[in-house]
């Protein structure tokens, strides 16, 4: 089971493996897509599976962006891209790492992707022809990294990225993304309780504040997503409106796959999605009716651009519906455990007088972080807590499932013959770094679970003289089916316990261990979304359509002639903040502030710009 990390979990060979498995999909894994191949020969480049992935977001345009199936359609993308990386590169555990913008928003921060050894840097301050250009860390040169499908008029081969450190403050904040998530929203209060509503698709329908806090979709994509965009792309040229002209590739839909942080931050979005998906009482995608919102927004209606598995080298998820379990695709070490009680009763059998014996209570979890089971109160004559009574299992990447195997003792002191019976309570946790679901915040306990076992043990006579041995808990498990820790396989906990259960495979267990409706307001507000999104005349006097759209408005599908210039490509992300007040308000990519600090056109381009510490090997703590 493949587990997504927080940035600041990678060790140096893990960032090592990643960048190395982005170079080889872009310098020789083969092109499945001919339509990306003639864009990218048109653009003066060699064909390349990378460069499929930016086409597929170049062409989709409406497809996947400003309606339903925003969330869907980049949580396939997502997969489909993870599964390439682990094919090109031979480790099947490789996974695309999140970056956690809402705590990990500055180089001093253990989580920042912007160092020499992982993202690069930012791009040169200009002003001048080098404006933007990256020039550090393993994509800053276009011999290794070229840009070969790009926007109309724009001939650089460089990676761009903002002029400069952006500061900090223009990133979505844990505020934010908590009232996104519901949390710490008084009851009954307003948030994003539903996937989406109408209007569906609003690429040029004017929002109220009240419909985007409405609909998690419409929040998501324009406070949580898109300034993440602009944030990292910037712009330093814009039309007489404010729009961007000119600036870096995440700025644009159609070029923003160019940057590999995309990767990075909508896994960080994604995750997101995944978090609300558990907290909110009405995950499912909506809208559900055929025709009710544009073709591929519907659940059961093909996605644009994945829908043709001749694309693909894996199984393709082609429907909205598809990917509601984001479990099926990608796992998060944030996420929940699944935990099944494996023995929901424990029969010790006979046990002689005067001795003792240990059984284990088993579950089955299935986990990308730490969970602690704790024996939590024991009842019945005799019965009593195990040696350990803390038991911690760990994610094992060999195993679906680990065993959790909580021991429980009996002293066989009560009448012979006489069977007793009692109950263990056991409690599973784990430790919430996010703090989304604890009520103590970030870094408290939370608990899992609660489970009500019950006992039975008989006492019979033993031979006169007998000592009164204590059975050691391994070796009250059968032979041939004792856990190793770190090994599999694990034993059937239906073996173990005589009772009908999953099977726990592989897997780490220790002992104790410590605690783990009113109108937009501000300047314009999403009434610019009309203008933005909806179809305008871009710097060459031709129309472009939403969101670098198709010319249809809903984006590209087989059969579309693509140049290696697109002329689709004048739509540029949007930044939005949610006040204090509950406003939504627009921040301007001029308005963002920049350090330039070693990123003046005059540098040496060797010079690595401030970096935040790098993990060490196995870095401590979950993130």
């Amino acid at each position: 089971m493949t587990c997504r990390k927080n940035v600041s979990q990678l060790t140096r060979g893990e960032k090592a493996r990643l960048v190395q498995a982005f170079l080889d999909l872009k310098a020789s894994a083969p092109s499945r897509i001919p339509a990306a191949q003639a864009a990218v020969v048109a653009g003066g480049g060699t064909p390349n599976r990378y460069d499929d992935y930016v086409w597929l977001h170049n062409t989709v345009g409406l497809g996947a962006h400003r309606g339903p199936a925003f969330g869907p359609w980049h949580r396939e993308f997502l997969h489909q891209l993870e599964l390439d990386l682990q094919q090109v590169s031979g480790d099947a555990e490789l996974t695309i790492p999140y970056w956690d913008w809402t705590t990990d928003r500055d180089a001093a921060s253990p989580g920042w992707p912007f160092t020499t050894d992982l993202m690069g840097g930012f791009g040169n301050a200009g002003p001048g022809p080098t404006t933007g250009y990256v020039t550090t860390g393993p994509f800053g040169s276009p011999a290794s990294w070229r840009m070969n499908i790009r926007r109309r008029g724009d001939a650089d081969l460089t990676l761009k990225r903002s002029r400069g450190v952006p500061t900090p403050a223009q990133l979505p904040s844990r505020e934010e993304a908590l009232f996104g998530l519901g949390v710490g929203v008084p009851a009954g209060g307003p948030w994003p309780g539903v996937y989406d509503g109408p209007p569906w698709n609003d690429a040029s329908t004017p929002l109220t504040d009240a419909q985007v806090l409405a609909s998690f979709r419409k929040y998501l994509e324009r406070i949580l997503h898109d300034g993440v965009h602009v944030w990292i792309g910037d712009a330093w040229e814009l039309d007489p409106q404010g729009r961007p002209r000119d600036g870096g590739h995440m700025t644009f839909p159609a070029t923003a796959v160019n940057d590999p942080v995309f990767w990075l931050h909508h896994c960080n979005v994604d995750r997101l999605w995944a978090i609300w998906q558990r907290r909110t009482t009405t995950p499912e995608h909506r809208p559900q009716a055929a025709g009710t919102a544009d073709p591929g927004h519907n659940g059961d209606d093909p996605m644009v651009n994945l829908a043709t598995p001749s694309w693909f080298a894996a199984v393709l998820h082609r429907r909205p519906n598809d990917v509601q379990d984001h479990q099926r695709l990608g796992r998060y070490r944030t996420d929940l455990p699944g935990i099944t009680l494996a023995s929901p009763a424990v029969p010790f059998g006979e046990v002689p007088e005067r001795s003792a014996a240990q059984m284990p209570v088993a579950f089955s979890v299935r986990t990308c972080q730490p969970v602690t089971f704790r024996l939590t109160g024991v009842t019945g004559d005799g019965f009593a807590p195990g040696d350990p009574d803390v038991v911690t299992v760990e994610h094992d990447p060999v195993s679906e499932i680990v065993a959790a195997l909580v021991p429980v003792a009996y002293e066989a002191r009560g009448p012979v013959g006489m069977p007793q019976t009692g109950t263990a309570t056991i409690a599973a946790s784990i430790v919430d770094t996010d703090g989304y679901d604890a009520p103590g915040g970030p870094g408290a306990p939370l608990t899992v679970g609660t489970w009500a076992v019950e006992l039975t043990a008989t006492t019979v006579a033993g031979r006169a003289g007998q000592a009164p041995p204590v059975a050691p808990f391994r070796d009250a498990i059968p032979a041939g089916a004792r856990p190793q820790p770190g090994t599999g396989p694990e034993p059937d906990a239906r073996s173990l316990a005589g009772a009908a259960g999953p099977v726990p495979g592989g897997g780490r267990q220790h002992g104790p261990a410590g605690g783990q409706g009113s109108p937009v307001g501000g300047r314009g507000g999403l009434d610019a979304v009309a203008a933005a999104g909806g179809g305008h005349h871009d710097a060459h006097g031709e129309e472009a359509r939403g969101m670098g759209g198709a010319d249809d408005g809903h984006g590209t599908h087989e059969g579309h002639e693509p140049h290696g210039v697109h002329d689709h490509d004048a739509m540029a992300f949007t930044m939005f903040h949610l006040t204090p007040a509950g406003e939504v308000v627009e921040v301007r990519p001029d308005e963002i502030e920049r350090d330039t600090s070693g990123y003046d056109d005059g540098a040496d381009p060797g010079t690595a710009p401030p970096v935040g510490p790098d993990p060490a090997e196995e870095p401590p703590g979950l993130a």
